[in-house]
């Protein structure tokens, strides 16, 4: 008799052993599935605030190509209305460097799925820096720039971006295609 309750004991004991990694497992899974949904949002959120405020001020666009070193001097300056627009550009620049950090993360902790990233998040980090690339080579070498940006403007240079070629080709695309004011004849 007591051989039998040491195997039922034993036996019991591998079950709960086993049930309790399966809800572990579970738990961990749906945390997870949690957590990716949660990043997924914030994402979300940061693109849409970028979208708005790029819809609120649409000479962010014109300015992307005319940053330079002096511009910093003319956003804590703010002498007149040209001034305020480098503000705004920066306050602009600020929300792109917040969304590309927070994809960046996300594909580095594993929270954005290969598919996800490869697929609709990096071609756009490509486009939001190629199209603001004068504003982070500004900054490139000092400490304000995100190790996370940094790392993918590394890696993409190494991968054969030109990100300098790819701006003015972007850039260029847009300047020409303006529309012309029609001509009196």
């Amino acid at each position: 008799m007591s051989f039998q309750l040491d195997w039922l004991s034993i036996y019991i004991a591998i079950i709960g052993t086993i049930i309790s990694a399966l809800l572990a497992y579970l738990s961990y899974s749906l945390n997870r599935q949690s957590q990716r949904a949660s990043m997924q949002r914030s994402i979300e959120d940061i693109y849409d605030k970028m979208v708005d405020y790029r819809a609120e001020h649409p000479e962010v666009i014109r300015l992307c190509c005319r940053w330079n070193q002096s511009s910093f001097d003319a956003i804590y300056r703010q002498l007149n209305e040209e001034e305020v627009q480098w503000v705004n550009y920066y306050n602009y620049v600020e929300l792109v460097s917040g969304f590309l950090n927070a994809v960046l993360y996300g594909r580095k902790i594993r929270l954005l799925d290969r598919p996800a990233y490869e697929g609709h998040y990096k071609p756009l980090a490509k486009l939001l820096v190629t199209e603001n690339y004068p504003y982070f080579l500004s900054i490139l070498d000092y400490p304000y720039l995100s190790s996370f940006i940094k790392g993918f403007i590394s890696d993409l240079e190494s991968e054969g971006w030109d990100f300098s070629e790819k701006h003015k080709k972007l850039i260029g695309s847009v300047s020409q295609a303006e529309p012309q004011k029609p001509s009196k004849a």
